[in-house]
């Protein structure tokens, strides 16, 4: 009788192990799965740190005034113009490249750059009067109606951008609008890791391709 009931309670307590054990495996291969399928998230947009960039920009003023021309300069009113690319002259359009902002990015740093050296920059896209309209108030425009005339300056900084393996060349210039010479003039490489992952991008022909599959 006694064997009996010791027998029994040993069965009953080797088969709750037995039970704790396999619902704990259980437990452990479920979690596992459900961490397997989930799928991982790379955004292909790199983080980067402005102020990084914002040193490029400052290399290429510092460049540009570094020559017999920097205090004349300095006395005139300069506006900072679009960098746009050097087959078009324009801001590019394609979303998908990964300078796709760049131009942008250029003409506001270097406006930021130039104003904390102490230049005196003009903003040409202000409207003559503020602009207001249904869900905004308007002061900067590219409508010519809304624009200020004359603006009173004495030099226009602008420039192009050139897509090369690996990233891009900016060159930039100032130009004394009273005569059209170049008064400085500077080129710098700017590397495609500041905005993508160099991984997501591939060169072909001299032109730069954005990979969109998830590595």
């Amino acid at each position: 009788m006694f064997k009996n009931s010791s027998l029994k309670s040993i069965l009953r307590t080797s088969l709750y192990y037995i039970f704790a054990i396999f619902l704990t495996a259980c437990s452990s291969t479920d979690q596992k799965t459900t961490i397997e399928e989930q799928p991982i998230i790379q955004h292909q947009h790199q983080d980067y740190s402005v102020q990084y960039i914002q040193n490029y920009i400052d290399s290429m003023a510092d460049s540009l005034i570094v020559n017999d021309h920097y205090d004349r300069i300095k006395r005139g009113r300069i506006a900072i113009g679009s960098i746009g690319l050097i087959d078009t002259l324009k801001i590019s359009e394609d979303k998908t490249h990964p300078f796709y902002m760049l131009g942008l990015t250029l003409q506001d740093g270097l406006m930021t750059s130039f104003l904390n050296r102490g230049y005196k920059v003009v903003e040409y896209h202000r409207a003559r009067s503020i602009i207001i309209r249904d869900n905004q108030d308007l002061m900067l425009t590219r409508e010519i109606k809304h624009l200020k005339q004359d603006q009173n300056l004495a030099y226009f900084l602008t420039g192009t951008i050139v897509y090369q393996e690996n990233g891009a060349s900016v060159n930039l210039r100032i130009i004394d609008l009273e005569n059209d010479q170049v008064s400085a003039a500077t080129t710098k490489h700017i590397p495609i890791n500041i905005f993508w992952n160099s991984r997501q991008v591939t060169n072909h022909n001299g032109m730069l391709y954005r990979n969109s599959t998830n590595q």
